[in-house]
C-alpha cells in the first residue's frame, strides 16, 4: 500500500524535494537492491530471475537518479530489506548519506497467515504445503523475533536512526499512509491522490485451497499470474459459504502456543522503542474456537 501511494504519487514528492527512485517498470518497489544481500535461505529454490537483476548494477542507478534530482531526500521502500543477512552491508553502501530506517511489523500468527497466502499465490514459491505444515515449521520463524531484527539494524546505523511502526489499527490513527508520510517529515495534503490504490490483495480460503492444489502443476510464471487474477476477479473470491470461511483461522490456543515464542522479545521491542511497558500487540482472538473444526467442501472446490 505503501508502496503503490509513493508510486503513484512521484511527481508531486518531487516537488516537495522527495524522490522516490524508479527503478524499473517491472517494479513499483526497491527490493531488487536487498537480493544480493539477502540471506540465501530466504531465496526460492530458482534463484535466478533474481540473481539477474543484482548483477544489473541497480544501486548505481539509484544512486545517479539521487544525485540528479536535486532533492533533499530520497525513500526507497522493499520489505525484502527485513530479509538482508547483515544490515551492515546496507550501512556501508549508503555510508555517503544520513540515513533513516522505518520498520513497520505485524502480528507474529497474522504475519505467517498472510506469507502462507502469498507465498501460494507467488510464482516464486508456489507452495504446496497445506497451512498447518506451513504455519509451524515457516522459514521466517526464527528470523520475527522482531527484538533481534530492529537490533541488528540499530545497531547498523543507530538505535535513534531506526523508526519502529506497529501495523495495526489502533496505532495509526492517521491511517497507514498518513503514518509513513509523517514519519518522512512529508505533510499528507490534497495535493496527494491517496484513495484507490489497491494493497495486495489475499485469496479468501476456497480459492487458495483451490491454487494450492493447482501449484502442483508446475505452471508458468504466465500462467500462474493470470490464474490469479482470474481468482481475484471471480466469484470464488468472495465466497464465504460456511465450510471454509475460517480455514486459514487458528484456535486461541494455537494462537497462543504460536506467539507465546515472541512473547518476551516483543516486550523488549516495546520498551526500547516505543516508550512502552506494554505487550506490543493486541491480544485479539482472530481464529476458531477450540472445539470447532474446518474443513474445505471437497465437491464444492
Amino acid at each position: 500500500a505503501i508502496q503503490n501511494f509513493l508510486s503513484a504519487n512521484r511527481k508531486t514528492l518531487r516537488k516537495l524535494g522527495v524522490l522516490y527512485p524508479d527503478l524499473d517498470p517491472e517494479w513499483i518497489n526497491h527490493n531488487p537492491l536487498s537480493w544480493e544481500l539477502m540471506d540465501p535461505s530466504f531465496m526460492p529454490a530458482d534463484a535466478s530471475y533474481y540473481h539477474a537483476y543484482c548483477a544489473t548494477g541497480l544501486w548505481n542507478k539509484t544512486f545517479c537518479q539521487i544525485a540528479e534530482s536535486g532533492c533533499d531526500t530520497a525513500v526507497l521502500s522493499g520489505e525484502d530489506f527485513s530479509l538482508v543477512e547483515h544490515p551492515e552491508k546496507v550501512a556501508e553502501i549508503c555510508s555517503g548519506f544520513e540515513t533513516r530506517v522505518i520498520i513497520y511489523i505485524r502480528r507474529q500468527d497474522q504475519l505467517i497467515l498472510s506469507l502462507y497466502n502469498q507465498d501460494v499465490k507467488d510464482f516464486a514459491w508456489m507452495a504446496t504445503k497445506d497451512l498447518a505444515s506451513y504455519f509451524w515449521n515457516h522459514r521466517m520463524a526464527q528470523h520475527i523475533h522482531y527484538d533481534r531484527l530492529i537490533g541488528n539494524w540499530a545497531s547498523a546505523f543507530s538505535k535513534e536512526a531506526v523508526s519502529v511502526g506497529v501495523y495495526e489499527e489502533r496505532r495509526l490513527p492517521n491511517g497507514l499512509i498518513g503514518d509513513f508520510m509523517e514519519r518522512i517529515g512529508v505533510g499528507l495534503d490534497d495535493a496527494f491522490a491517496v484513495e484507490g490504490f489497491p494493497a495486495n490483495p489475499s485469496l479468501p480460503p476456497l480459492a487458495l485451497e483451490l491454487k494450492r492444489i493447482l501449484n502442483h502443476e508446475a505452471l508458468n510464471k504466465l500462467e500462474n499470474d493470470i490464474l490469479v487474477d482470474a481468482m481475484c476477479a471471480s466469484a470464488i473470491a468472495t465466497q464465504r459459504q460456511e465450510g471454509f470461511t475460517k480455514h486459514q483461522d487458528l484456535t486461541p490456543s494455537q494462537q497462543a502456543a504460536f506467539m507465546e515464542r515472541y512473547a518476551e522479545g516483543n516486550r523488549r521491542v516495546a520498551m526500547e522503542y516505543l516508550d512502552e511497558d506494554s505487550t506490543l500487540f493486541e491480544d485479539v482472538v482472530i481464529g476458531m474456537k477450540d472445539d470447532e473444526t474446518c474443513s474445505i467442501n471437497t465437491e464444492q472446490l
